[in-house]
């Protein structure tokens, strides 16, 4: 057929391309609740935590459809699990000092 082009296979065509994965397969964006289950919490807990900025924002590749990413979500968990010790004393300091000021 004169002037229709002829439709190969992408693998055909470019068999001699090494194919390689791109930043979003192999880091998918992860819905709100792939992202609370991939956390393990609650939906409600992981908002929360969201809003509180213990978990990142998460990016809107469209209007009302946040995502977040796998390994940004690792990081925050690294961040808020690398010291439990410190994060617990400053918390024990912080109720002793606000129980003697209603004390007082």
């Amino acid at each position: 057929m004169k002037g229709r082009p002829v439709h190969l296979e992408t693998t055909e065509v470019f068999a001699h391309r090494q194919k390689r994965p791109s930043a979003e397969l192999r880091d998918p964006p992860l819905t709100a609740a792939q992202a609370a289950e991939y956390v393990g919490l609650s939906l409600a807990a992981f908002w929360r935590s969201v809003a509180a900025e213990r978990m990142p924002c998460p990016v809107y590749p469209l209007p009302k459809a946040p995502r977040w990413f796998g390994s940004e979500l690792r990081a925050a968990l690294d961040a808020t699990r690398a010291m439990p010790r410190e994060q617990m004393e400053s918390r024990r300091i912080a109720k002793l000092a606000r129980g003697k000021k209603s004390a007082t």
